[in-house]
């Protein structure tokens, strides 16, 4: 009788904590689909509403095809904004080209360029390359639109035959409460947070300094390559 007893007590209470232990294999399973999710959600960029035309320039070769590399600038086709004075600018190059590249950032304020930078296309492999303003003291102002330009140069005695490639960019200071959610979150949360906030240039440049740490991570490969699809831009995989 004892026996009996003691055999309904063990199954009344495995009973009992069936439900509890479906329950948190459930919550387990639900956070590792949430963890899955996030890791596979894309950045959605949101553009500032400013209903500004179409100013982005386009590279390709202009005749050239096979010969020069194809260049692009990494820009929206509206004003792109960043949150911070000395932002990175990023641009795509096909491949080294026996020729010179020049980069030049200006306001129509300013008579002479903020930045004019030459450099040797053969000395830079073919991909994104990346340009950060504080390695060269230049710090933008908010609420001025800057035209920057990367401009490849096949034969420096005629620069008719000049491929160009711009956009343009404004600093647009962030609100306090986002600069604290900002310093809160992680990098990869970061893109996130700038491309909804509509800073085309934050995003784009974490992103790609995430890339960097982890060239083998193809997700964030992915990311970038649909960040840049979303604006409009490259028609191929910059990744392959």
């Amino acid at each position: 009788m004892k026996i009996l007893i003691f055999s309904l007590t063990i199954a009344i209470t495995q009973a009992m904590l069936l439900p509890q232990a479906v329950a948190d294999s459930s919550n387990a399973s639900e956070i590792k689909l949430n963890k899955a999710s996030k890791a596979m959600r894309m950045p959605m960029y949101l553009p500032p509403r400013r209903g500004a035309p179409n100013i982005r320039v386009g590279g390709g070769t202009r005749g050239l095809s096979g010969t020069a590399p194809v260049i692009q600038a990494l820009a929206p086709e509206h004003v792109g904004l960043t949150a911070k004075e000395q932002p990175t600018l990023s641009w795509y190059m096909s491949k080294p080209g026996s020729m010179r590249v020049e980069i030049l950032l200006a306001n129509e304020d300013e008579m002479d360029p903020l930045l004019e930078l030459t450099i040797d296309a053969s000395k830079l492999k073919g991909g994104i390359q990346s340009l950060n303003l504080a390695d060269y003291g230049v710090k933008l102002k908010p609420g001025k639109q800057y035209q920057w330009s990367v401009v490849l140069v096949p034969e420096a005695g005629h620069r008719s035959g000049d491929i160009i490639s711009s956009g343009m960019i404004e600093l647009n200071k962030v609100s306090g409460a986002l600069k604290t959610k900002l310093s809160k979150s992680k990098s990869q949360d970061n893109v996130y947070i700038y491309a909804q906030e509509g800073y085309w240039y934050d995003a784009i440049a974490e992103l790609t300094g995430l890339i960097k740490k982890d060239p083998g991570n193809e997700l964030l490969k992915q990311q970038r390559q649909d960040l840049l699809k979303q604006v409009g831009l490259l028609d191929f995989n910059i990744d392959k």
